[in-house]
């Protein structure tokens, strides 16, 4: 029976790797990504030639970080981090979401022991996965967070990365800096899944191992894909963007923009048909 088994997977497989070349075609004749993408670079393009700016890891800041899911603070941006903290910065990550509802005692342990390895505080906002509300009392629930922790800059998802939950986080952000308007903190957007388009890099060779044992904090989540191979891997081939230098190198990038500028971004990012942004059906009804 097993044997059936795996060669009808193997069937599949087959015919499925035969036929995929239509639908990579059939994906490019929209590509609403690409077309969103493509909007911000022409609303905020640099000047030709302009390269990311490489930047120590943030010194003596108060810093909040919106995780989507416990283990994206670690993924995403865990090595600037931790660089940040050994340079007297105060860092507290929010975590949107714990996951699912059988599993949220669980990634709330780990989240909690990532934070404690980095020298993070933690807390859980415990909104729905999936479900991540961005109406008016979801909106003044983030305006009382930044309010009472009064950051000088915020980490989120960038409004591209390739996840639901990841892309209405960065939504929830940017809803807000339309409404609530100048003032607010300086926006960095991280990377998870998908890219990023960086004008800013930090090296964080020095803090590989810290990033690495704190993802191998998220046991549930690394028992199945080695996230540290994964995250290290991308910041090895970040560390391009820090130009000429000997040995391996590894380096986490962000687009960073001021509070009004982040809202601007969100917008032309997000202002869109929704089921062109999500492929959740709860967030592509609204």
């Amino acid at each position: 029976m097993v044997r059936i088994k795996r060669l009808l997977v193997s069937l599949e497989r087959q015919l499925w790797a035969r036929r995929s070349y239509k639908q990579v075609l059939d994906s490019l004749a929209g590509l609403p990504d690409l077309a969103a993408a493509e909007a911000v670079l022409a609303g905020m393009r640099p000047p030709r030639g302009l390269v990311p700016l490489p930047l120590d890891p943030p010194t003596g800041k108060r810093m909040l970080v919106l995780a989507p899911h416990p283990d994206d603070e670690a993924i995403g941006v865990g090595g600037t981090l931790a660089g940040a903290i050994a340079a007297g910065s105060q860092v507290e990550v929010a975590f949107v979401t714990s996951g699912r509802p059988e599993e949220c005692a669980k990634r709330e342990a780990e989240g909690r022991a990532a934070c404690a390895s980095l020298g993070a505080a933690s807390r859980f906002l415990r909104l729905a996965e999936g479900n991540i509300a961005v109406d008016a009392a979801a909106l003044d629930r983030l305006a009382e967070l930044l309010r009472e922790l009064a950051p000088d800059i915020v980490f989120c998802p960038f409004p591209l990365d390739d996840h639901d939950d990841h892309r209405r986080v960065a939504e929830w952000l940017g809803r807000l800096a339309e409404r609530d308007g100048a003032g607010g903190p300086e926006v960095w957007c991280y990377q998870v899944y998908g890219t990023v388009l960086p004008n800013v890099v930090v090296d964080i060779a020095p803090w590989v191992a810290a990033k690495r044992a704190a993802i191998a904090c998220h046991v549930s989540q690394t028992t199945k894909r080695d996230w540290a191979h994964f995250a290290l891997g991308l910041n090895a081939w970040q560390s391009r963007l820090l130009g000429e230098q000997p040995g391996a190198g590894h380096a986490e990038a962000f687009f960073v923009a001021p509070w009004a500028e982040y809202a601007r971004l969100a917008h032309l990012v997000l202002a869109r048909p929704r089921q062109e942004i999500y492929r959740g059906k709860t967030y592509r009804a609204g």
